[in-house]
C-alpha cells in the first residue's frame, strides 16, 4: 500500500487531528537529473511485481556531467528521461516526486502502459493541466490514489479526470485553481476559437477588399516625401464591420454545421470536473484560491473527506448533497457564519479554525458530530451547542468568550479547549466542567483566571476537577 500523507489546512491547537499512515518495503528506482548520457536505472523487482511500489527520487547533481568549467559541452536532460525504464508493467504504485515533470515529458513516460496501476503520485512537478489521453486510461481507469500535490493545474485543466470512475483519493492541494465548476464564457470562448480558427483570413479593412488604387494616384515612395499636415484628422481607431463575402458565408456555416457537438458526458464533464468520480472517498483541495464551494454536488454518494483549508472561502455553500460527509476541513478561510451544514447529518469532523465567525450557531442538526475547532475566530459566547451532544472534543481556544457556560449537558466530552480567551474567574468549573464524567483534558492558560494568578491557578483547577488527567500542556500527577 501507498503511504498517503494528508495536508492539513491549519495545524489544530487540540491532538485527535493527525492521520495515520501504512509503510510499505518500496522498490527504490534512482534517477540523476545531471547524468549526461541517461541509462535506464537499476531495478530490484520484490517478487510478486503487482504489489511492488517503485518510487523515484532525484539525486543530488555531481561533478560527472561533462561541462566544462564555462557550463557548456552539456545537453541539457529531459527529467522523465529512463525513469521508468525497466519497471514491470504490473507495477501498482509509482512515486514521481520533485522531477521537474511538465506534461510535455509526462507523456514520453506512458504511463497508461502500467495497467495495474492503483496509487500514482506527482508531487512537486510542474504539471500545469490533466490532459485526457494520458490521465484518464491511468491503471486502465482503475485507478484508485492520485497526488498531485504542490504543481500549477489550474481552472478548466481537469479534464483527464473523466476516465477515472473508480478513484477513491484525490490530493490537489497547493495548486492554482479558483474554481470547480469553470466559467460558461471561458468554455464557450475556447469552443468558438476551436472551431473557427481555420476560417478564411477575413480583409483587414473595407480598403483592403477594395480593388487596387488606379496608376494615377500619388502615393508616398520615399521618406524625402511631404508628410500630411500637422492639422489633419487623426484616423479612426475603430473600423466599421468586415462583410464577408458569400463564400466565406457558406463556409462558415459548413463548418459550424459539421463541428462535433460536445456529448452529454463530455458538458458536465466540463461543467464540473468532478462529477465523473463517482468513487471519490477523500478531496484534498488545501491551499489554492477557491473562492466559492462548487461543483460537488454529484459526489454525495461516495465522498467522506472534504478539505478545503487556506483558500478564499467567505461562505459555506454548496454541500448541500454531501449527506454521507463525515470529515469538513474548512480552516483558514474567510468565513464569517457557520452556515449551509442542515444537511451533514453524517458529519464526525467540523474544522472551522482561523476564520471569521462570531457566533456558534446552527449545529443542532449535527447529532453525530464528536469533534468541533473553532479556535482563532471571534466568538464571544459558548451557546448553540444543545444538540451536538455526541462532542467528545471542543476547541474554542483564542476567542473572544468571557464565561465557560452552556456545555455542562455534554456528558460525552473528554477535552475542552478554551485557552487564550477572556474568562477572568474559576468559578464556573465546578458547574460546567465538574459534571462532565469522561472529561480528562482541560486547556484554561492564557486567560486571566491564570495570568492574574499564576501562582494558584494550577491548584484550584485541580482541586475542582479532580478526575481530569491533563491541565493545560501538563498532566496530573
Amino acid at each position: 500500500m501507498m503511504t498517503f500523507s494528508q495536508p492539513t489546512e491549519n495545524t489544530p491547537s487540540a491532538p485527535g487531528t493527525e492521520t495515520s499512515t501504512a509503510t510499505s518495503s518500496p522498490v527504490l528506482v534512482t534517477a540523476s537529473d545531471a547524468a549526461p548520457t541517461p541509462s535506464p536505472p537499476a531495478v530490484d523487482l520484490v517478487p510478486p511485481a503487482r504489489t511492488a511500489r517503485v518510487q523515484v527520487v532525484r539525486q543530488p547533481e555531481t561533478d560527472e556531467s561533462g561541462a566544462d568549467e564555462d557550463g557548456e559541452g552539456a545537453e541539457e536532460e529531459d527529467p522523465a528521461a529512463g525513469l521508468l525504464d525497466g519497471v514491470a508493467e504490473d507495477a501498482e504504485d509509482i512515486d514521481l516526486i520533485h522531477l521537474r515533470l511538465t506534461n510535455s515529458t509526462l507523456s514520453s513516460l506512458d504511463l497508461p502502459r502500467f495497467a495495474n496501476l492503483k496509487r500514482l503520485s506527482l508531487r512537486q512537478n510542474t504539471l500545469s493541466k490533466l490532459p485526457f489521453e494520458t490521465f484518464s486510461r491511468l491503471g486502465a481507469g482503475r485507478l484508485e490514489e492520485l497526488d498531485l500535490y504542490d504543481n500549477g493545474v489550474g481552472d478548466g485543466e481537469l479534464e483527464g479526470l473523466r476516465g477515472l470512475g473508480e478513484l477513491e483519493t484525490l490530493d490537489l492541494s497547493f495548486n492554482k485553481i479558483r474554481s470547480l465548476t469553470p466559467s460558461s464564457r471561458a468554455h464557450k470562448h475556447k469552443h468558438k476559437h476551436h472551431h473557427h480558427h481555420d476560417h478564411p483570413p477575413r480583409p483587414a479593412s473595407p480598403s483592403a477588399a477594395s480593388p487596387p488604387p488606379s496608376s494615377d494616384a500619388a502615393a508616398p515612395t520615399s521618406s524625402s516625401d511631404p508628410l500630411p499636415p500637422s492639422d489633419a484628422p487623426a484616423p479612426l481607431t475603430s473600423e466599421p464591420p468586415v462583410q464577408l463575402t458569400l463564400a466565406q458565408q457558406q463556409q462558415v456555416e459548413r463548418e459550424d454545421k459539421t463541428a462535433p457537438v460536445p456529448t452529454e458526458a463530455q458538458a458536465q464533464a466540463q461543467a464540473e470536473p468532478l462529477a465523473p468520480l463517482r468513487s471519490l472517498k477523500t478531496l484534498y483541495l488545501v491551499q489554492n484560491k477557491i473562492t466559492h464551494i462548487t461543483g460537488l454536488s454529484h459526489l454525495g454518494g461516495t465522498l467522506r473527506s472534504l478539505e478545503l483549508g487556506g483558500n478564499r472561502i467567505r461562505k459555506i455553500e454548496g454541500l448541500e448533497n454531501l449527506v454521507n460527509l463525515e470529515e469538513l476541513w474548512l480552516g483558514k478561510n474567510k468565513i464569517t457564519r457557520l452556515e449551509g451544514l442542515a444537511t451533514l447529518r453524517s458529519l464526525r469532523i467540523l474544522s472551522m479554525q482561523s476564520n471569521r465567525v462570531t457566533k456558534l450557531e446552527n449545529l443542532s442538526s449535527l447529532k453525530n458530530l464528536r469533534e468541533l475547532y473553532l479556535s482563532h475566530n471571534g466568538l464571544e459566547r459558548l451557546e448553540g451547542l444543545e444538540g451536538v451532544t455526541e462532542l467528545t472534543t471542543l476547541d474554542v481556544g483564542s476567542n473572544k468568550i468571557a464565561k465557560i457556560e452552556g456545555i455542562a449537558h455534554l456528558k460525552k466530552l473528554q477535552e475542552f479547549w478554551a485557552n487564550n480567551n477572556r474568562i477572568p474567574t474559576l468559578v464556573d468549573l465546578p458547574s460546567q466542567l465538574a459534571v462532565l464524567p469522561e472529561l480528562e483534558t482541560v486547556y484554561l492558560e492564557g486567560n486571566p483566571a491564570q495570568t492574574d494568578d499564576r501562582a494558584n491557578y494550577r491548584r484550584k483547577v485541580i482541586l475542582e476537577l479532580p478526575r481530569v488527567r491533563q491541565v493545560d500542556a501538563t498532566f496530573v500527577r
